[in-house]
């Protein structure tokens, strides 16, 4: 009877080990599944977010600011305005860009206004030629936009210099913003924070993004389409600064397909 006791436990030993073994297998097989699944669907995100904020220009690549950026902002307090210049003045430092000069000619000016339909429309018909550099299009948009904010830029297609194209992924053009005009409609910014404003016309006056597509929740472009969680201010989020740290590291010779991917991979990495 003992004897058989024992082997009887033995065996119910042997046989919840295998099912606990078999299950805790299972388990890691099926987490690791959705870890694949989780990465997998992040990735998608992040391409996503990249295509849906990135906009090319005329020759076909993104643009940025290659010095400097001396910013005017018009229509608020002045402290408010001062808030707003150190907060862009803080991140075009981190990325690299030389600090403006304390006396310098405006390349970013941010202008607040009751009646931003009115002042777009005039800067369009006033400054159409210059403006229009971008394409008609845009100049359009800009002027046609219901949207909180709205921006238009003048872009120098050899801001690092000129040269011939030497590769399918290579152009001769290296462009740079030389110029640009941000709108904000006063009337739709009720509820927000000045911080939050900042960091929004910060992301808008680094990146130029598109003002035709819905942004990813995933930055600080969208906080004029979501709630507000209880508590939360909005504020530029880490995907936006990987973005800026890719974008502003990119060789600006190449291609949008190129300068896409080196982005999205660059993200990848510091997001991990």
């Amino acid at each position: 009877m003992t004897m058989n006791l024992a082997r009887g436990l033995a065996v119910l030993a042997i046989t919840t080990l295998a099912v606990l073994t078999n299950g805790a297998r299972a388990h890691d097989e099926a987490t690791d599944q959705e870890e694949v699944l989780v990465q997998g669907q992040r990735w998608d995100e992040l391409q996503v977010y990249v295509r849906t904020l990135s906009e090319a220009g005329p020759t076909d690549q993104l643009a940025r600011w290659m010095t400097y950026v001396c910013t005017s902002v018009i229509g608020v307090l002045p402290e408010h305005a001062e808030m707003i210049s150190r907060r862009i003045a803080a991140l075009t430092e981190a990325l690299d860009l030389d600090p403006a000069p304390k006396r310098c000619d405006p390349k970013l000016t941010i202008i607040f206004s009751s009646e931003a339909d009115a002042t777009a429309a005039q800067l369009a018909d006033t400054y159409t030629v210059a403006l229009g550099t971008g394409g008609r299009g845009k100049l359009v948009a800009f002027a046609d936009s219901d949207a909180p904010v709205r921006w238009v830029n003048i872009v120098n297609e050899c801001g690092e210099g000129c040269g011939l194209m030497n590769s399918r992924i290579r152009q001769a053009t290296t462009p740079a913003f030389s110029l640009m005009l941000v709108v904000v409609d006063n009337t739709a910014l009720a509820g927000f924070d000045v911080r939050e404003i900042a960091d929004y016309l910060a992301m808008v006056a680094l990146t130029s993004p598109s003002q035709t597509r819905r942004h990813a929740k995933t930055s600080v472009l969208s906080m004029f389409e979501r709630e507000r969680r209880p508590g939360a201010m909005f504020g530029l989020t880490a995907w936006d600064q990987a973005y800026l740290d890719a974008l502003y590291d990119l060789e600006s010779n190449l291609n949008e397909k190129q300068q896409r991917e080196r982005i999205e991979m660059a993200m990848r990495d510091a997001l991990e």
